[in-house]
């Protein structure tokens, strides 16, 4: 990989992380990581049962589980009136992450095995010391 596909893998690398940055930020948290771990051992836990497998709080618990369904880690269904929650099982919900990560690891082998380190960090970095022009 030479030094201009890196920049152009650099620019999109930042697209992904764009992108992915909702479910990066909601797994990033431990006790979400938590939650998560304890669905995929046990799919279909309703709040009370998630409790007790984390030993968070119910009202931390409730606030967790927003915060894994609103990015997409996570599935609510519903019977009658109780709710059960579900690691999400969609591969597109985890594919973009997933080829964010490949991507990530090939730029950065391309770099550590094909240039110099230090030249192409200063001159990726080139970029960013020139002053922006409006046209």
């Amino acid at each position: 990989m030479d030094l201009e596909t890196i920049r152009e893998e650099r620019v999109s690398l930042i697209d992904g992380f764009r992108r992915c940055g909702p479910l990066l930020s909601a797994i990033g948290d431990e006790n979400r990581q938590r939650i998560l771990i304890a669905l995929l051992k046990t799919p279909g836990m309703r709040v009370e049962e998630i409790k007790d497998h984390t030993e968070l709080s119910r009202p931390a618990v409730s606030h967790h589980l927003k915060v894994l369904k609103d990015a997409g880690a996570i599935v609510m269904r519903r019977k009658g009136t109780m709710n059960f929650y579900f690691p999400n099982c969609d591969p597109d919900v985890w594919d973009g992450m997933n080829n964010l990560t490949e991507r990530i690891c090939e730029v950065t082998r391309a770099i550590n095995e094909n240039l110099d380190l230090e030249e192409c960090r200063r001159e990726l970095m080139d970029e960013y010391d020139q002053p922006k022009m409006n046209t």
